[in-house]
């Protein structure tokens, strides 16, 4: 999500990753006409950027990426350039001394081939195939991720929006030219070719700015808001936009607009393209490939108009308060309007991708610490976030979760935010400390590893957590457990438990009968791993967890038999692991394996005297060839642990 990178001085060492600078100025407007030969791939243009010196200057720098400067005019005098860094990505801009507080404007003329960020799978900047050409505003691997500097001169940094935008395409009249903002003129010029004007009348980061040219068909969508809503495709795609558009984008539009607050913009807008998609700001761009009932991805790209577009990380530090945010309005779209497993189904998907691939690395600063160069690490900062948002509305519930999302948005509306920010507004409409929730889950890294035990008392039970992650790597973390006790005569009751940040913690839950079960997050609505449980004495019967895979063995002390129950929240993976035969690997109190075995043809339901909930299977082997002592077990699945346990033999 890009923006124009002008700065001070002659900072000829500015590396390309910069993020936002005290660049001496704040861009007020651009007025840029770009002449569009698709045939041949090439544009020539002019830019005018209107700005407030907020320094004295006698140089900026000036983001445009692989195109020709022809001349620069700040003002009326001609400015000269001199290089600034060695890819080409930005000049030097040279002209006479301006003083702190002037308005002042720099024209450029420029030509040449636009390209796109290259790489093995080039994303960002232009792309053009034999119908269409079109701009989109994000890298995914280029040293920048702003991607405007490929079609026009600019800051190309989210930090400064432009408080408006004048586009002007010239074109052959066989092409459309599509734009963000209001089209307030098309008209006819020489030479078979019109010019297409689009006017941006609220503030813009310049990522967000875009265009498209081919030979599209318009369809203008009615909707309840009465917004203007303009779709475009080539002819053979029109059907399939107007059924989605129709049929669910509209839903979600009202959906959104009444969850986050009134539409932010002037349209809405889509252009269908052959890669995306983009939430170029009232232009989205939708991929080809998702116009169908079973993709959110235009309703994804639709979210990011409040978040991302109407409220824009201040740098790219802080993608994740744009991705993670539409990425979980997907949830929302579908709790509202598929119902609530659908939502749970899509929030487990991306708990269980933060667990497997998004905790390496911290939210905060995720595109700068990728190795190698990932702008946007999909789990980390999309699914990690949906995540994150999920468990903080489940902590603080709907109506102070979404009022402090609606407060969040009023405070920066039409500007810029950090993660600080998010917290802070979080913090003052809830009036609630939540430092320690976005140091363990925006700042930090990991997640907590846990063996359970519990133990029934006259007046409800204790629980006891033990966090088993790596200290010397990973951070002890503070979590607000949802826990539902249960008993065989179908009775439950729900309470919440704050698991502290140390290893050991536990917690104790009267309860209005004593439970013969307790199942840890229900809902399975925290990112966590439960490694392992030791049953409480009093504990005859079972300990069920919502867990990611668990394996428990029963009983504790044995002198024959021994069973294992291995739980999954996810009923398709219980299936898969029913279907193959377990490994099971025993060690002695010195480490050494001792024992071999394989399981197979588990039960469900009550096996002998361990009771299986709906997610658990139950395996057995016999001990009796074990002397007494103390084991330790793992059991595995093709080669891959599923959990591990201990148990005692007694002879």
């Amino acid at each position: 999500m890009p923006k124009i990178l002008v700065i001070i001085g002659l900072l000829a060492a500015l590396s390309s990753t910069a993020i936002c600078q005290d660049k001496g100025y704040d861009v007020l407007s651009y007025d840029v006409t770009v002449s569009l030969d698709r045939q041949n791939n090439t544009i020539k243009g002019v830019a005018e950027m209107s700005a407030k010196s907020t320094a004295a200057l006698t140089s900026i720098l000036q983001h445009l990426k692989s195109l020709t400067i022809d001349s620069v005019f700040v003002g009326s005098a001609r400015a000269s350039l001199s290089v600034a860094d060695s890819t080409g990505e930005y000049q030097v801009i040279n002209f006479s001394p301006i003083s702190s507080g002037s308005i002042f404007q720099v024209r450029t003329y420029y030509h040449g081939t636009p390209t796109n960020e290259g790489g093995a799978n080039p994303w960002g900047g232009i792309s053009n195939d034999s119908k269409m050409m079109f701009a989109m505003g994000v890298g995914f691997s280029a040293p920048y991720i702003s991607c405007t500097r490929h079609w026009m001169p600019c800051y190309d940094q989210p930090d400064d929006k432009a408080d408006s935008v004048s586009l002007t395409f010239i074109a052959p009249d066989s092409d459309v030219v599509v734009s963000n903002g209001i089209r307030v003129s098309d008209l006819p010029i020489a030479d078979h070719r019109h010019a297409m004007s689009w006017k941006i009348t609220h503030p813009i980061a310049s990522y967000l700015l875009t265009f498209a040219c081919g030979p599209f068909v318009e369809q203008n969508i009615t909707n309840p808001l009465q917004i203007p809503f303009q779709c475009f495709s080539y002819q053979s795609d029109s059907t399939r936009l107007s059924v989605d558009m129709y049929n669910r984008v509209v839903e979600a539009l009202v959906y959104f607009d009444s969850l986050y607050g009134a539409y932010p913009f002037e349209k809405v807008g889509y252009v269908v393209a052959p890669i995306g998609s983009m939430e170029h700001q009232t232009m989205i761009t939708l991929v080809n490939s998702a116009m169908d009932t079973n993709s959110t991805t235009a309703q994804h790209e639709l979210s990011h108009m409040w978040w991302g577009d109407w409220v824009t990380c201040k740098d790219f530090n802080d993608p994740w308060l744009n991705e993670g945010f539409a990425m979980y309005s997907e949830s929302l779209f579908l709790e509202r309007f598929i119902g609530n497993v659908a939502y749970w189904t899509r929030q487990h998907q991306n708990i269980s991708a933060a667990i497997s691939s998004g905790s390496k690395i911290p939210m905060y600063g995720a595109p700068f610490l990728t190795s190698p160069r990932n702008n946007y690490p999909y789990p980390v900062i999309y699914q990690k976030g949906a995540a994150v948002l999920g468990m903080l509305r489940y902590y603080l519930g709907d109506q102070s979760y979404f009022k402090a999302i609606r407060d969040y948005g009023k405070a920066h509306a039409y500007s810029t935010a950090t993660s600080a920010d998010l917290q802070k507004s979080f913090e003052t409409s809830t009036g609630q400390d939540l430092a320690w929730f976005f140091k363990e889950w925006v700042y930090g890294i990991w997640y907590p590893q846990i063996k359970l035990s519990w133990s029934k008392r006259q007046s409800g039970y204790q629980i006891f957590f033990n966090q088993t992650q790596d200290l010397s790597k990973y951070q002890l973390f503070r979590v607000p457990f949802v826990v539902e006790a249960r008993s065989k005569a179908g009775q439950k009751e729900r309470a919440t438990v704050w698991m502290d940040s140390v290893e050991q913690s536990s917690a104790s839950v009267n309860c209005s009968f004593v439970p013969d079960t307790i199942v840890l997050d229900p809902d399975g609505a925290v990112i966590k791993k439960i490694v392992g449980a030791v049953l409480g004495a009093n504990n005859k019967n079972t300990f069920s967890g919502k867990t990611e895979n668990s394996v428990i063995f029963y009983p504790n002390m044995t002198d024959q038999s021994v069973s294992v129950m291995v739980s999954s929240p996810q009923e398709n993976s219980l299936e898969l692991i029913s279907k193959q035969p377990l490994e099971l690997l025993v060690f002695g109190s010195n480490g050494k394996k001792v024992f071999s075995s394989t399981l197979s043809n588990p039960k469900k339901g009550v096996y002998g005297s361990i009771e299986a909930n709906e997610s658990a299977l139950v395996y057995a082997f016999t001990a009796s060839s074990l002397s007494s002592g103390t084991y330790f077990a793992k059991v595995l699945l093709n080669n891959l642990p599923l959990g591990e346990g201990q148990f005692i033999v007694t002879k």
